[in-house]
């Protein structure tokens, strides 16, 4: 697989860059609305394009298995992430930034100048607050989310597990890296990334957003309705009213980060010589 000949991508693509998976050495592959693989056999077609759709079946919340049920909703995003931010954690300035912005939001949404539904970004004030939330982990009840995505890697491949899918003879670990283009800015600016590895029996997941990323969220009627919700909280428990708005907050931001694998759902369709995802 060749290295991607753009040098700029385009807001909401993907780059999915794999190491040592299958019969691939080393794979840099943009992921655009459509994409099409063409190459020899044994080259790792295939391979690539049922670890897409594994990736997104986790991402959009449509995993599946025994050990863990059904899970509804995007798994990988807001259930993985520490809940919100303690009132210790926020100066009294920080606190006041915060619910100015949210009752500015909240006017600026009952003008006839935005439509139902409109993308904003947040002030760095804000945004300084949130991003440190987007690289802390937490397990999910169903189990730590390395595993919920390892899982499902065995499940789409039909493997027992996943370091039968270690290319042969490497010493090397499975690197699988998934970048989210967030930005309005040329490919030099860094995306949000999610990189998970796997060495022996041990797979991990993280994730890493740079502090360059600029935060974007989607204003709708269900966000407006937290909004409210935690500034209705604000006069008669601030320590109750901080967290619900900053879990308002991540949540809307890593729906707009993720991106599209997070809201549609993706199916593979396997063929005699090919697959269609």
């Amino acid at each position: 697989m060749s290295e991607p000949q753009s040098e700029r991508q385009v807001v909401g693509d993907y780059r999915l860059d794999v190491t040592d998976f299958g019969p691939i050495v080393k794979a840099s592959v943009d992921l655009r609305p459509l994409t099409v693989f063409i190459g020899p056999s044994n080259t790792g077609k295939s391979y690539l394009a049922i670890l897409i759709y594994a990736l997104q079946r986790f991402f959009n919340g449509t995993v599946s298995n025994a050990a863990f049920g059904r899970v509804a909703g995007p798994v990988s995003l807001y259930q993985f992430l520490s809940a919100g931010i303690e009132p210790s954690e926020l100066s009294d300035e920080d606190t006041d930034n915060l619910f100015d912005w949210i009752g500015q939001t909240i006017k600026k949404a009952r003008t006839k100048e935005f439509p139902k539904n409109f993308h904003t970004a947040l002030p760095e004030s804000i945004a300084a607050l949130i991003r440190p939330l987007l690289g802390t982990p937490r397990p999910l009840f169903h189990g730590p989310r390395e595993d919920l995505l390892d899982s499902e890697i065995k499940r789409c491949f039909g493997v027992n597990a996943t370091r039968q899918l270690t290319r042969h003879r490497s010493k090397a670990s499975v690197k699988v890296i998934l970048r989210h283009f967030v930005s309005d800015t040329p490919v030099r600016s860094e995306p949000f990334a999610y990189e998970f590895t796997l060495k022996g029996e041990n797979p991990t997941l993280n994730s890493s957003i740079p502090t360059t990323t600029p935060l974007r969220l989607e204003v709708n009627d269900n966000f407006l309705a937290k909004l409210k919700h935690a500034l209705s909280l604000l006069t008669l428990d601030k320590d109750t009213a901080i967290p619900s708005a900053t879990d308002a907050l991540l949540e809307a931001v890593l729906s707009h980060v993720v991106g599209p694998l997070a809201h549609q759902r993706a199916y593979y369709l396997p063929a005699d010589r090919a697959g269609v995802m």
